[in-house]
């Protein structure tokens, strides 16, 4: 069940990434700041962001956390392919 970046809906990859990056936020964020009612907020929102659709379109335990991880690096990809098109397009003439 691979599927193309652009098979995607915008809003599936939207959530995918903002999820990812508040996960990566949230958890720099314990490292210096320790837990808090405010960062555990913020890391469950991250996975029910990331773990929603797997859970939705999963037939199986497995399929619904390979969907999760799936659905995680996809969204720090998209945070990568972003940045790096927002710095070709400044310097492209």
């Amino acid at each position: 069940m691979k599927q193309n970046r652009k098979d995607k809906s915008i809003g599936l990859r939207l959530l995918s990434s903002i999820s990812a990056f508040m996960l990566i936020g949230t958890i720099i964020y314990i490292i210096v700041a320790g837990l808090s009612i405010f960062s555990g907020m913020l890391i469950v929102g991250a996975i029910l962001g990331l773990g929603g659709p797997a859970a939705v379109t999963g037939e199986g335990v497995m399929d619904i956390i390979s969907g999760f991880f799936t659905a995680l690096f996809e969204g720090i990809t998209e945070i990568f392919v972003v940045i790096s098109d927002f710095f070709a397009s400044m310097f492209s003439g």
